[in-house]
């Protein structure tokens, strides 16, 4: 059959999401470094100045451990895509987006611990990435013509599933940042509980077992 430029090879949209993941992950921690003017700390303990990094330490692992549940997903559900379209690939672009704008949400986060919008807006970020990762798998698992022949209707809903668990843990967090902000990213610590537990997810293969 001719090609009609309705589809592309799905291998780059997996070069250009993994290279986007891996910026993102990697620029909070490059805020993460002590004052090259040492002698601002004269006046301040080793304790005192290793406590006021604590917080920026934890969100950002907090917030680099999610991204790479959410990578994860991705990853494994592009390994059962055939092909890609155009609206999935628009999808995914608005995906990495809002990915992209981690680094600005965790800066506010850290800045700002004790303040309400801070954590709102990094637990309002997650949530739009947690949605649109769940609906490039929705648009693409119910599409026949990309996803794989051998993909188990089991596996899809499972994936689904996984992906909802983020966007009520990112809602969660969004609730519980009105009224104790220093608290709503530790939520996320759940993420991979539900992502990898057993008892949840049993593991089954995403693929139909020959008769």
């Amino acid at each position: 059959m001719p090609w009609d430029g309705s589809k592309f090879k799905v291998t780059r949209l997996e070069a250009l999401t993994v290279g986007i993941f891996a910026i993102v992950m990697t620029i909070p921690v490059l805020d993460l470094k002590a004052p090259r003017d040492m002698d601002i700390l004269r006046d301040v303990s080793r304790e005192q100045f290793l406590t006021g990094y604590f917080q920026d330490f934890i969100v950002y692992m907090i917030v680099f451990i999610s991204l790479a549940c959410i990578w994860y997903l991705h990853h494994s559900h592009t390994q059962v895509v055939r092909h890609t379209d155009r609206t999935h690939l628009w999808i995914n672009a608005l995906l990495l987006m809002f990915v992209a704008l981690v680094p600005f949400s965790i800066s506010l986060a850290s800045k700002f611990l004790l303040e309400w919008l801070a954590g709102f807006i990094l637990a309002a970020n997650m949530c739009i990435i947690s949605a649109l990762a769940y609906g490039s798998w929705a648009y693409v698992s119910r599409n026949d013509k990309l996803i794989e022949e051998n993909v188990s209707a089991v596996y899809i809903k499972e994936e689904k599933k996984k992906l909802l668990i983020f966007i009520a843990l990112s809602v969660l967090a969004m609730a519980i940042a009105l009224v104790w902000p220093y608290l709503s990213y530790y939520v996320f610590l759940a993420a991979p509980f539900f992502l990898f537990s057993t008892k949840l997810f049993s593991g089954r293969s995403g693929t139909k077992k020959a008769a």
